[in-house]
């Protein structure tokens, strides 16, 4: 940005520039998910995609739907789009825990 010091005769003069950094708020479930209590929305799902999106760019996701669960395969997908490493990978059937959940949060963060 640029600075502007103004006199009293309403003459402006610059006074200087810097750079200014705006950080990014976190991504965050809205409901926090823990052991016991890991049940993800269908608009928390896609608010965790749009997020990965906007720091990483476009790849291959499954929006959730009201209704639907959550699979492997879109779980995996967010892994994939964030070029996580494949230990944070799941299996169909396996179940994706609060634990799991949290981390996928901790990686978007760290992107």
């Amino acid at each position: 940005f640029y600075g502007y010091a103004e006199t009293l005769n309403g003459t402006y003069y610059p006074a200087g520039s810097a750079n200014v950094t705006i950080a990014e708020t976190d991504f965050a479930w809205d409901v926090p998910k823990t052991i016991g209590s890991s049940t993800i929305t269908a608009a928390e799902w896609n608010k965790l995609i749009q997020y990965i999106v906007g720091k990483r760019g476009s790849f291959s996701y499954t929006y959730a739907t009201v209704g639907n669960s959550l699979s492997a395969t879109m779980y995996n997908q967010l892994i994939n789009g964030m070029g996580a490493s494949s230990s944070y990978l799941v299996s169909a059937g396996q179940a994706i825990t609060a634990a799991k959940l949290n981390s996928l949060v901790t990686l978007a963060n760290n992107l």
